[in-house]
């Protein structure tokens, strides 16, 4: 009879063994997985989070550097980081500074114990709130603690600014003036220095930021041009300098108002020579002292700045050509004198005494037919009574005002007659901007986020302010919203019937150790005859058991574990191709997976080895206290 229990025992003792496995398996899962704080303490002393803000973000800043490195010849928009002339150590302190790893550990902890305490059944309902608004005002110090350090005036100049003035210098620039796009640049350099800019980029975030957090519901940026005015006018006077002042004096003043007075060409001098208005412009050029022009050409500037900044709605300067006139008589009558004597030696010869007479006691309104021998050109003006220099300045200088009026309704005329019509808007609004500063309001702000009559991109401002104002809360009923849209009616009756089971499992866990205690009371009545020889029995069956999986999670875990993760570690990582974007990024966090993983995993594996272990002793107790059973009680009995 006893030999036919013993033999039952075999197959008892092998469904104690896997029930016993089984029992240890889902006590460590309640005692983890189904643990909120099991999660957080796992990231937690894996360091996650200086992981992904500090090891993470520097390695994917730099697999973004070579990114950029080879696509800088294509594209230097697409350069960001080279540009910025920020080093990678710079960015990840400034971004651990504005987003602190303790801020986001606080806020994964919080919604691992919200969700998961909801999820095991432990609450009913779970409320998880994300305030960032205590953030911004960090975020922003650090925005502006990068872009001081940064390259963000060369970057605005080549990306926003440098395209605009190279185009502006192909067009027509007010007052006739001609330069180079690189010497715009360098003026505009001047005139908007880095300072400066930083400093408005800095007031600008300083205005707008209680508006984004929804202190305010109101901002106004406003960015005062007049004291940059000055500047540019010693700007624009350098640049005159180092252009062709006379086609500005000339060509913009002068000429246009000259070849109104005069027409195209001038009559009136003697035998019907003509002077065209250009070559009266050019003998007034041709006498006028480069000093003088120069003086001109500034005070012309000095009288036309207060209009193209702003400062008054119109403007009229006076350049007088008096001494112009007075010295450009003697150019001109050359010129005439030339045009005459070439007309009067290309005449013949005349052949009789009679001939010589009439021609000689001519007037000036005709050539005469002939010239008498021995005779040159001046000494036929002479005998005719010709003075050629009178004749000029009656009829060329006497015409020409003795001051010429300059205004702004000249310069507006003058860019319309070049073509240049867009500049001519251009200068209105220049004008405005540097008498009023650029002013920028939130009605600015939304009617540019729906000048296409989409509300979308505002409303999405909205959200963003109220957000960084109230917060971000998340609750059981958004949660049942969000799986009902997203999956069916029916899911949320699912995850309510797993809490159910989770809750029940969790409360009634003490009785996954009854039917073990049954099982171990069968075997001990199956093998032994005695209470002495049932303990022996049951606790040998519990000592065999617990020691074999104590072996399977220890020693023998500890040498395939490590074989099968680094395999799978290595193949992971062989299967990350060097050629893909953000290689190494991805290479990185395969390693921290594969980290995290192995101490989850040696961790559940160790704890289970321990419980064994523990299971081992307390059998061996047991044993050797059935062993020794009879020598415990004559002890006990033994008198004294």
């Amino acid at each position: 009879m006893i030999l036919i229990r013993r033999i039952l025992l075999i197959p008892v003792s092998l469904v104690f063994f896997v029930f016993l496995l089984l029992t240890l398996i889902l006590l460590q899962l309640s005692d983890t997985f189904l643990k909120p704080d099991f999660y957080t303490s796992e990231l937690d002393e894996n360091g996650v989070y200086e992981f992904v803000l500090v090891n993470l973000l520097t390695v994917a800043l730099e697999d973004r550097r070579a990114m950029e490195e080879a696509e800088s010849e294509d594209d230097i928009d697409d350069t960001p980081l080279q540009t910025s002339g920020l080093t990678t150590d710079q960015i990840v302190a400034s971004v651990n500074r504005a987003v602190p790893p303790e801020w986001v550990q606080e806020l994964v902890e919080q919604a691992f114990e919200e969700f998961g305490n909801y999820i095991t059944g432990r609450t009913d309902d779970f409320t998880f709130t994300l305030k960032a608004g205590d953030r911004v005002d960090t975020v922003v110090k650090e925005i502006k603690s990068l872009l001081t350090r940064a390259d963000a005036y060369d970057l605005l100049y080549d990306r926003e600014l440098i395209p605009r003035i190279e185009d502006a210098s192909q067009k027509e620039l007010p007052l006739g003036i001609e330069v180079t796009g690189d010497r715009l640049v360098s003026a505009a350099r001047s005139i908007i220095p880095p300072e400066w800019v930083q400093e408005q980029v800095e007031n600008i975030l300083d205005e707008v930021t209680p508006y984004l957090k929804g202190d305010s519901d109101t901002f106004t940026i406003r960015i005062p041009l007049s004291g940059r005015v000055e500047i540019a006018i010693a700007e624009i006077k350098q640049l005159l300098r180092e252009t062709d002042v006379y086609d500005l004096v000339y060509d913009e003043v002068i000429a246009p108002q000259v070849t109104e007075q005069l027409g195209d060409t001038i009559g009136g001098l003697p035998f019907g020579v003509t002077v065209s208005s250009d070559e009266v412009v050019s003998a007034l050029r041709e006498v006028a002292p480069p000093a003088w022009v120069q003086q001109q050409a500034e005070r012309l500037l000095d009288e036309a700045s207060p209009y193209l900044t702003g400062q008054v709605d119109s403007f009229e300067t006076e350049v007088s050509l008096v001494d112009n006139k007075r010295q450009a008589r003697r150019v001109l009558t050359e010129l005439a004198e030339r045009k005459i004597h070439g007309q009067i030696d290309a005449l013949p010869t005349c052949r009789t005494i009679d001939q010589a007479r009439a021609a000689l006691s001519g007037g000036s309104g005709s050539l005469p037919s002939c010239i008498p021998p021995n005779i040159d050109a001046n000494e036929v003006l002479g005998r005719l009574g010709i003075n050629v220099g009178a004749e000029v300045a009656r009829f060329v200088l006497a015409p020409i005002p003795s001051s010429i009026t300059f205004s702004d309704l000249q310069l507006r005329n003058a860019l319309e007659a070049a073509g240049a019509g867009a500049n001519l808007e251009q200068l209105d609004d220049i004008r405005s901007l540097l008498g009023n500063g650029w002013t920028y309001t939130q009605d600015d702000l939304r009617e540019d986020l729906t000048e296409n009559g989409d509300e979308s991109d505002f409303e999405t401002l909205q959200d963003l302010r109220s957000f960084l104002a109230d917060g971000w809360t998340y609750t059981r009923a958004d949660f049942a919203e969000d799986i009902t849209d997203e999956r069916g009616a029916g899911t949320m009756e699912d995850i309510d019937l797993v809490r159910d089971i989770l809750k029940t499992f969790r409360t009634y866990q003490w009785l996954i150790y009854v039917p073990m205690v049954i099982f171990l009371v069968v075997m001990g009545f199956l093998g032994g005859r005695g209470w002495s020889g049932r303990i022996k029995w049951g606790s040998s069956s519990l000592l065999v058991s617990a020691a074999i999986i104590f072996i399977l999670f220890g020693p023998v875990y500890a040498v395939g574990s490590s074989i099968g993760l680094d395999n799978a570690r290595d193949q992971a990582l062989e299967e990350i191709n060097s050629a893909d974007d953000y290689s190494e990024t991805a290479r990185l966090a395969a390693n921290k997976g594969f980290d995290i993983a192995e101490s989850i995993s040696d961790g559940f594996a160790s704890n289970i080895a321990v419980s064994s272990l523990t299971l081992v002793i307390i059998a061996a107790i047991l044993l050797t206290v059935a062993i020794l059973w009879s020598q415990i009680v004559g002890l006990v009995r033994r008198p004294g």
